[in-house]
């Protein structure tokens, strides 16, 4: 498939801001151009990803979407991120990111899907919503946390909603998930309000636990 204008335009876009935020930043120097790289070359083959999907059988039901949704997530984020030094613990190996990231990714999937299975989401208000998420997960905590200055956080803002926008997105085109016909205006408060309050009481409860058990077992490098 030959890509179309826009995805040529995504791709220079894309590459270029994520690029220089890779090279300015003081810390993880490769891991924001490597987290986005990734989409778009899904972008490009995304057909093909999506005729895959389908030979596998899934298509359409929340089973699917979490496990699409998984593979999302970790492919386009906690691998490369990894790669590029992001790690979500100190230290952590590759595996031991795969288990501390779990459940977060698998909460949002299942929050999300059932949202969708009783409301009407396009594919554009997915992304909005999802993107916006991301903000808050991601941006919000951090300024607080580490005090970052305004500029800082606008273009982190940007980074994070692309990140979260697409790989939550990318699931529901992929297996044409069926969705709900309530239009009700709550639904956009639902989708952001709903998986971040299943985010926070993940970041409370279950990463807690796993934290120090994930820490002891799973140190460094790509395996244990």
């Amino acid at each position: 498939m030959r890509p179309t204008k826009f995805g040529k335009w995504f791709l220079r876009i894309i590459i270029s801001m994520f690029l220089i935020l890779s090279t300015t930043s003081k810390h993880y120097p490769l891991s924001f151009f490597l987290m986005t790289a990734v989409i778009p070359i899904e972008w490009f083959f995304r057909y093909k990803i999506k005729t895959v999907v389908k030979l596998l059988g899934l298509r359409g039901d929340l089973l699917s979407l979490i496990f699409v949704g998984w593979w999302s997530v970790i492919i386009n984020h906690e691998v490369m991120a990894w790669i590029g030094g992001w790690r979500n613990l100190p230290n952590i190996s590759l595996i031991g990111d795969f288990i501390h990231i779990t459940p977060a990714i698998l909460v949002t999937f299942l929050i999300w899907g059932l949202l969708a299975k009783k409301y009407y989401y396009s594919t554009g208000e997915i992304f909005i919503l999802t993107g916006i998420l991301g903000v808050f997960v991601e941006v919000v905590s951090r300024i607080i946390e580490y005090q970052w200055s305004l500029a800082f956080s606008l273009l982190m803002s940007f980074f994070f909603f692309i990140c979260y926008a697409w790989a939550i997105t990318f699931p529901f085109w992929l297996i044409d998930f069926r969705k709900g016909e309530d239009r009700s205006k709550w639904r956009y408060i639902f989708a952001v309000l709903f998986p971040w309050l299943g985010l926070f009481i993940w970041s409370i409860t279950i990463r807690e636990w796993l934290k120090l058990w994930i820490l002891s077992n799973f140190a460094g490098g790509i395996f244990p």
